[in-house]
């Protein structure tokens, strides 16, 4: 199977815009808020027009995916909503707890190695968020459906270098200096 690299070409060409725009925003001086802001927002706007564009664009992959049935019903066709939502609340939990371990297991390597949490967890917290996405890929790779695998690799770079930032930029001052590498005394 031949994956289809127009959809990774625009993914990759939009990650390279959007992402060199969050970079720009993070060397604007401060006294120029605005103008940081601003770029925030056309990244948003940007990531809504990417998946508008996505949503309206005719494309025919793979069109035998059907959707695999729910865990707690798999014999039944049309499962009760009570036994959907169980299983949405049951992996909504699973999630939430899997994050505490998460961020305590960070802050105790930070500990082990005395470097700051913050700077560890820019190292690890990306790797960790996107190994299921990447499993999702391999397992569709070996499905021969590489244009799926490539997309998702792709469109979550578009989102992360949209989104991510924007709302960085919205919630910070977003000033890309040396400081967050300066190791510090640790208290």
């Amino acid at each position: 199977m031949v994956a289809d690299y127009s959809t990774m070409s625009r993914d990759l060409g939009f990650f390279i815009v959007v992402f060199s725009a969050a970079i720009l925003a993070g060397f604007i001086p401060p006294f120029f808020r605005s103008i940081q802001l601003a770029i925030a927002a056309i990244m948003l706007t940007s990531y809504f027009l990417y998946v508008h564009t996505m949503l309206n664009e005719e494309r025919d992959i793979e069109s035998d995916s059907e959707m695999a049935p729910l865990y707690l019903a798999r014999k039944s066709q049309n499962p009760p909503v009570l036994v959907i939502l169980l299983q949405v609340a049951g992996a909504l939990a699973v999630i939430i707890f899997s994050a505490k371990l998460f961020v305590v297991e960070v802050e105790a390597l930070a500990i082990v190695y005395a470097v700051p949490a913050f700077v560890l967890s820019l190292i690890i917290a990306p790797i960790a968020t996107e190994l299921p996405e990447k499993f999702n890929s391999v397992i569709w790779v070996s499905r021969e459906k590489d244009t799926l695998a490539l997309g998702n690799i792709t469109g979550a770079m578009v989102f992360q270098s949209s989104v991510i930032p924007a709302l960085g930029i919205f919630l910070t001052d977003w000033q890309l200096t040396s400081g967050a590498c300066i190791r510090q005394p640790w208290p």
